[in-house]
């Protein structure tokens, strides 16, 4: 019996205390407890603007986020597995629970090719390319998606050949791999998108331990498809390494993040206040590795919060980013950025 949220849930014998785990019948992962919590913050706040009345837990494993969904977000919610040991399980949590849940055991592309939903979440173990077609074509015009990867080590250039075949993208090791994954995650799903005459807008991007998490409203229309195009393509990482197609604008819809609470019996709480306020701060394409370029220029790694301070006397923009420690997010050019650092560890 595991207790998350405001649910009670009964699990299958394995569950993972350390990365993804492995892919297994009533799968439960206590690590991904801060991104259910992010995803109900998430909802409460998008629901005051997008249609997403009626969602689909589309890959439900134990049917903890349809079940939190519906209990904590109160959305009407279909609970879909198509393994068999899993919709059993899913049965039995949505009835102990006592949730009004629908609860599918079908093909998650089946089911989408079928039905429209105003939010479809797709957690799939490892890629979540092999759903993204039909979801796209699945959500309502002003939906949304939710959508982990949490093969991270293709999508950040650990394995290239691995990512140009699955996101038909090129990514080498740079040093801002994290957010170059993210935006090639991103710019999948704009492209994807973009197919089916519909267009996409990023609301939250989220890189957290061992996944990916990205939400993104669907837009119908030739236009929104051909704008969401034009925010997609090849660009350099700061230390000159060529990466995409990826998504170049945003990572987050600030209207969302200015709505977003966090609850009190969020078991996350600490750190999901002090990754929102990261959030909150982001903004731009890509961040300077502080770490990596002090070794680069051979000088001791400065105080991230010194130079901080030292870029915004100097009237720049920074911040720091949720994609590393030692990263810092600004409008300073790289000679600019250069400059201060250096003045600083004299």
């Amino acid at each position: 019996m595991i207790v998350e949220g405001t649910v009670k849930i009964y699990t299958g014998k394995i569950f993972s205390t350390k990365g993804p785990g492995r892919a297994t019948s009533g799968f439960y992962n206590p690590q991904m407890i801060f991104s259910r919590d992010v995803m109900i913050s998430f909802l409460d706040a998008a629901k005051e603007i997008y249609r997403i009345e009626k969602a689909l837990d589309a890959l439900a494993a134990t049917g903890i986020r349809g079940i939190r969904m519906a209990k904590e977000a109160g959305l009407k919610v279909t609970i879909n597995d198509w393994n068999e040991k899993a919709y059993e399980i899913i049965k039995k949590n949505v009835s102990f629970n006592g949730v009004d849940a629908e609860i599918t055991k079908r093909n998650a592309n089946s089911i989408m090719a079928e039905r429209k939903f105003g939010y479809i979440d797709i957690d799939p173990y490892g890629s979540p390319v092999p759903f993204l077609d039909m979801a796209v074509q699945s959500v309502k015009n002003r939906g949304v998606l939710g959508v982990t990867a949490t093969d991270t080590a293709n999508l950040s250039g650990s394995n290239p050949q691995k990512c140009f075949r699955r996101y038909m993208a090129k990514c080498t090791r740079n040093s801002v791999k994290h957010e170059v994954g993210v935006r090639i995650l991103l710019g999948y799903i704009g492209r994807t998108a973009a197919k089916y005459d519909k267009g996409i807008s990023p609301l939250l991007s989220v890189y957290h331990g061992h996944h990916y998490r990205v939400f993104v409203a669907v837009f119908e229309g030739a236009k929104r498809a051909d704008e969401t195009l034009e925010m997609i393509g090849m660009t350099e990482t700061p230390d000159g390494v060529e990466v995409g197609p990826l998504w170049t604008g945003e990572l987050h819809d600030k209207r969302i993040l200015e709505r977003m609470k966090i609850r009190d019996y969020f078991q996350s709480k600490k750190l999901f206040s002090k990754m929102l306020e990261i959030w909150k701060d982001e903004k731009g394409l890509f961040f300077y590795e502080l770490h990596y370029l002090s070794s680069l220029w051979k000088i001791s790694t400065p105080s991230i919060e010194t130079v901080i301070e030292e870029l915004t006397k100097e009237g720049y923009y920074a911040s720091r980013t949720q994609f590393s420690p030692t990263g810092i997010r600004t409008n300073a050019r790289l000679d600019e950025f250069k400059k201060i650092v250096k003045k600083i560890t004299r």
